[in-house]
């Protein structure tokens, strides 16, 4: 199975890593 866009899927799985992140980081600030 090829992906035409792999960097497209990558960046979007990232953003969804750092949305994440960013929401653990206020829950323990916050």
């Amino acid at each position: 199975m090829k992906l035409r866009k792999p960097c497209l899927g990558w960046e979007l799985g990232r953003r969804q890593v750092l949305m994440d992140f960013q929401m653990d980081f206020i829950k323990e600030t916050g």
